[in-house]
């Protein structure tokens, strides 16, 4: 019984608060279609291979969001996203 008592509080503590905002699978998408249009190559050229970048190259709107990356042998994926308004830009990213 105590193991049981365990794993909720800690599924529990794993939620985000509700106050924290989440992503539409569309915003999602769009994020994701800039990241390998505009900024995907440049990270190539840096030599990149796993990294954390802020979202405001997808719009002003995404400022607060971060995503996760890694390198794969096709080039790179997005592992996650998360909120966060303490992150800043890196700038214009064009």
């Amino acid at each position: 019984m105590q193991s049981k008592d365990r794993h909720s509080i800690r599924s529990s503590c794993e939620k985000r608060p509700s106050s924290v905002p989440e992503l539409s699978d569309e915003q999602k998408a769009h994020i994701t279609g800039v990241f390998y249009e505009r900024i995907e190559d440049q990270l190539k050229r840096m030599q990149a291979r796993t990294g954390t970048l802020n979202c405001d190259f997808a719009g002003p709107e995404y400022r607060d969001w971060i995503l996760y990356f890694r390198s794969n042998r096709f080039g790179f994926e997005i592992v996650d996203f998360e909120y966060d308004t303490n992150t800043r830009s890196f700038g214009n990213w064009s």
